[in-house]
């Protein structure tokens, strides 16, 4: 038979974990063995323990045949886009300020959305825009309906009236699926 890893223990050299005061002892973590015949030495970190945005570098320690090694790897979480707002206007082009209230048509109201200044790493372009309507503000929202969801950054769009409230959003995602979003209530009537 060969010869075969003693011991191994998993260390957390660069980073922390997200959510509260988790320890970085990540041997308690679960562990997969790199082949069938192999002792566990894949790490699974549980969803929700990295940070967006973070940089993290792991340590393997083996002891192998009576010597004693290690091997690190770092990897960066992708953080989502930030810092970009929703802008609302009618469809003659007037901008429409948050909880402003809108004379629209007798169903439909034709708006023009766009969105402006999110930041990412240039490298996790192009991002994918999805706008949403939902009846109801703040802690009244319904459940969000697609608008449309575009590479473009603007689109028009008819949406229902809505006298007690609604709250057109954008969910803007790089490339690697990362997403951060922004809201604004508006009041349509006929």
């Amino acid at each position: 038979g060969g010869t075969s890893i003693q011991a191994y223990r998993w260390q957390l050299m660069e980073g922390h974990f997200a959510l509260g005061n988790r320890t970085s002892d990540i041997n308690g973590f679960a562990m997969y063995p790199a082949y069938p015949s192999a002792r566990p030495t894949l790490l699974k970190i549980p969803a929700g323990y990295l940070s967006r945005g973070m940089r993290y570098t792991f340590r393997l320690h083996a002891q192998y045949a009576g010597s004693e090694g290690f091997a690190d790897f770092s990897v960066s979480v992708n953080a989502p886009p930030t810092s970009g707002s929703i802008r609302v206007r009618t469809k003659e082009g007037a901008y429409v300020a948050a909880n402003a209230r809108v004379v629209g048509g007798i169903i439909v109201t034709e708006l023009q959305l766009s969105t402006i200044n999110w930041v990412d790493d240039p490298n996790h372009a192009p991002f994918s825009y999805t706008y949403l309507f939902a009846h109801g503000c703040g802690d009244t929202v319904g459940r969000p309906q697609l608008l449309q969801t575009t590479r473009g950054g603007a689109i028009r769009a008819k949406v229902p009236k809505a006298a007690y409230g609604a709250t057109i959003s954008v969910e803007v995602r790089d490339k690697y699926g990362a997403m951060n979003s922004d809201s604004q209530c508006i009041y349509i009537d006929q």
